[in-house]
């Protein structure tokens, strides 16, 4: 009796030790979740200010490009400085075009990551719930009759005591 006592002992305290450890990878995971939220939210921030900023840059500069434009209406330099401007922000667009594809491209990478961490954080609370019950202390006869275990509990109850009990 005191070998299978010091065996329970050993097996409890190692399952206890699993536990430990998996509410500390869930803890880390979660914190590592939270990294990437902001992160994530940050560059958001970072990129509505950016934005912002050209818009109203372009906006000044349109502003003060066209007293000079009306001036050059009829001349063939207008159509050259045209030309060009209409040359850089093509280039200006596939360029902000491919970079906010890019972004985009991370961003999703990023939700599908935070969905995996998240539903590997949900099993882990779900097996670390299922260790609990697991390692519970049987129930005195005053809580079993508040509350019935669940059949796959008592499944469970019998599974153990068949193979516990010698042949």
């Amino acid at each position: 009796l005191p070998i299978e006592l010091k065996v329970d002992t050993l097996g409890a305290a190692r399952e206890e030790e699993e536990l430990n450890e998996l509410r500390n990878e869930t803890q880390s995971l979660q914190q590592l979740l939270l990294r990437i939220r902001m992160t994530t939210a940050l560059r958001t921030l970072r990129r509505t200010r950016v934005h912002a900023r050209e818009t109203r840059l372009a906006s000044a500069k349109a502003s003060r490009d066209a007293p000079l434009l009306a001036e050059m209406e009829a001349s063939e330099r207008r159509q050259q400085i045209l030309a060009q401007r209409l040359t850089q922000t093509k280039r200006d667009l596939a360029k902000n075009t491919a970079e906010l594809e890019a972004l985009q491209k991370k961003e999703k990478q990023l939700r599908r990551a935070t969905s995996r961490l998240e539903d590997f954080r949900e099993r882990a609370e779900c097996e670390a719930r299922l260790a609990d019950k697991a390692t519970a202390p049987p129930r005195s006869p005053d809580e079993t009759s508040h509350a019935s275990p669940s059949a796959e509990t008592k499944l469970r109850l019998e599974d153990d005591a068949q193979t516990s009990s010698p042949p």
